[in-house]
């Protein structure tokens, strides 16, 4: 019993959102006016050409050399990005290899160990 109390959430859940998509029922009307849409197409700015002042002729070239310029750290950053990520990658193995290079040393003084053990053992026996 406790188990049906799970499954009518569920159920009103389901039920809820094929009620949204049933045929026949209207999809919500758009209160905003059309000129009021985040995508509406703005009026049309008059045709004629206007005169520049030299001062507004400079701000427009040096917004096109700062967007230029812009563009091209936004392409070294990416650029770094993806050589940090490179070089993490490479820490990350030299560390691996640095961590089974001192488990092989230590693995080669044990078995000498072993080796200088057992030959100083069997050099004492002979001696008895």
């Amino acid at each position: 019993m406790k188990h049906f109390a799970y499954w009518i959430p569920c159920f009103l859940i389901v039920a809820g959102s094929w009620a949204e998509t049933a045929p026949g029922l209207t999809p919500p009307v758009d209160t905003l006016p059309p000129s009021a849409h985040p995508f509406a197409q703005q009026p049309s700015v008059d045709a004629t050409p206007m005169k520049l002042t030299p001062q507004d002729a400079e701000l427009i070239a040096n917004a096109h050399r700062v967007d230029e310029a812009n563009q091209q750290l936004l392409a070294e950053k990416q650029k770094n990005l993806l050589e940090i990520e490179e070089l993490q990658t490479q820490v990350a193995v030299l560390r691996n290899d640095q961590s089974s290079e001192g488990i092989r040393e230590g693995a080669l003084a044990v078995i000498a160990g072993f080796v200088l053990g057992w030959l100083s053992g069997k050099s004492k026996r002979k001696g008895w």
